[in-house]
């Protein structure tokens, strides 16, 4: 139940039927500010009399009707819930009797928006969606700009703004865990990496070949003698071939330069290069070839 002292409000912040809507300037300046066809006049010094009565000839709109209740109706201390489109927007509390200031907000149309009421709105108030409150938005004539609330109305709008700040609360918890989790992986990823890529010199002493016995080689042999793998077969027409001669004398342990004969020299694919350097001393062909289970020069893939 809603203390008897303080009155709920709807509220539209729009300029007229399909004008401007005005909530966001409203908001931002702390004031709810009420649209009206007219010459802008300042209506806040008027008695309700006066209102009631038409004033040299005119009146700007029943006191019974939305502007009325903006001037006259409205109390210190009251609740106003903005309506914006479809939805709610906003939850605050007047704070102020009725002003009127020219300049307080500028609106792009012939109404004016001059006489207003100082609003603390509420932060971080979650909109609810018009699902959540039809009757609200739909009920009690819902073409007028400002609105008292009745209980149906507070009591559904209470419903309605726990059920959103529960939703929220949710997501909010949601996107908190995902937050974490990404952190948590970037982390790991950060861990999982190693640096590489930094320059240094090194002495080496490095056993020289002789390239003219090496081509001769692979162009006598033309195939792994392992696996029998080709370039061309493979890869079809590279610049050159990736076939590697392989010494099966290790240079290893010996001392000085020696001779080297076309035989001393095996053509082995990558693969099976690597193959052999896994053992020391180095597999030889056959040994290789009776490890992987083939046949001399063929190929497992046939």
């Amino acid at each position: 139940m809603a203390a008897k002292s303080t009155r709920y409000w709807r509220m539209a912040f729009r300029a007229g039927p399909g004008g401007t809507d005005y909530w966001k300037e409203c908001c931002k300046q702390g004031v709810a500010a009420i649209s009206w066809t007219g010459d802008g006049q300042n209506l806040s010094n008027w008695e309700q009399c006066e209102f009631e009565e038409p004033r040299h000839g005119e009146r700007p709109g029943s006191w019974k009707g939305s502007l009325g209740n903006f001037l006259f109706e409205m109390k210190e201390g009251d609740t106003i819930y903005a309506k914006s489109a479809r939805c709610i927007v906003g939850k605050g509390i007047i704070t102020s009797h009725c002003r009127y200031r020219d300049d307080i907000l500028k609106l792009r149309t012939t109404d004016y928006a001059s006489n207003f009421r100082k609003v603390k709105w509420c932060r971080g108030f979650v909109p609810i969606p018009a699902d959540l409150a039809p009757q609200t938005l739909q009920e009690g004539h819902v073409r007028l700009t400002l609105y008292r609330l009745q209980e149906r109305h507070i009591t559904e709008l209470r419903k309605a703004e726990k059920a959103v700040r529960h939703e929220e609360e949710r997501r909010t918890t949601e996107a908190h865990r995902q937050r974490v989790q990404e952190r948590k992986r970037r982390s790991e990823e950060r861990k999982r990496a190693v640096e590489e890529g930094r320059q240094e010199k090194r002495e080496i002493t490095w056993r020289t070949r002789n390239r003219q016995i090496i081509d001769e080689r692979k162009q006598a042999v033309g195939k792994c003698e392992v696996c029998a793998f080709t370039t061309e077969q493979a890869f079809g027409d590279l610049k050159r071939t990736i076939l590697i001669a392989h010494h099966l004398k290790p240079f290893a342990g010996s001392v000085g330069p020696r001779k080297t004969k076309p035989e001393d020299i095996a053509i082995v694919c990558p693969n099976c290069h690597q193959a052999m350097h896994t053992e020391t001393p180095p597999l030889t062909v056959k040994a290789l070839i009776e490890k992987l289970q083939f046949s001399p020069g063929v190929s497992s893939a046939r």
